[in-house]
């Protein structure tokens, strides 16, 4: 046992928040997540992420709302980014 247990759990709560405040915790998070995704789509229980995806959810499908809104935010972030770099 460290001889001091509080002080080593703040240094990694510490660590783990400098992490998530950088760039690279959101590209950690979206691999996987796209990780998960493609484990679930291709276990037994694919079934249910088709189901998933196509069942309503305020009037549309979340397979509609990903493909038109969280595609068009996507790619006008990019585009920002892309701006930015070239300016």
């Amino acid at each position: 046992m460290p001889p001091y247990p509080a002080l080593t759990t703040r240094l990694r709560f510490a660590a783990l928040l400098g992490f998530l405040r950088s760039e690279a915790a959101g590209g950690a998070v979206l691999i996987l997540s796209a990780i998960a995704a493609l484990l679930w789509a291709n276990s037994p229980a694919g079934g249910a992420y088709r189901a998933m995806l196509h069942a309503p959810l305020l009037h549309e499908t979340p397979l509609v709302w990903i493909n038109d809104g969280l595609m068009a935010v996507f790619f006008l972030l990019v585009g920002l980014e892309l701006r930015r770099e070239i300016t």
